[in-house]
């Protein structure tokens, strides 16, 4: 009972604000697209990501989202996954390189049009 005063003194001050706010909203909310972690192509889950089981598990990630209502989906590339010196510096040739930073390349090609194909940003 000791707070009872500095409640109502609050819920005043609450529903004042409140009026005030909706007196001057015309209703409109602004175009906002909330995004979802696409966490199977994270980089750095690494190269495991590449195999066909895993894609296929992103792509039911990707439904997933879809059918939860999601409009955006985020992707973290880090670095250096398509810097060939990287791969060079732990051991592979300059083809094999290369090639690494070609699957990672078609990878997320493949990936960007499975997320524009269902309609996400």
């Amino acid at each position: 009972m000791a707070y009872l005063p500095l409640y109502n003194q609050l819920q005043g001050y609450v529903t004042t604000d409140n009026s005030l706010i909706s007196s001057n909203w015309d209703g409109s909310t602004y175009p906002v697209n909330y995004a979802a972690e696409l966490l199977t192509a994270d980089t750095n889950a690494g190269p495991g990501i590449l195999t066909t089981s895993e894609r296929q598990t992103m792509l039911a990630e990707l439904d997933g989202e879809v059918s939860l209502g999601v409009k955006t989906v985020t992707v973290e590339i880090g670095f250096p996954v398509f810097d060939p010196n990287f791969y060079i510096f732990t051991g592979q040739t300059a083809n094999e390189a290369q090639q690494t930073v070609q699957n990672w390349l078609d990878y997320y090609q493949t990936l960007s049009q499975a997320i524009h194909s269902r309609g996400l940003k």
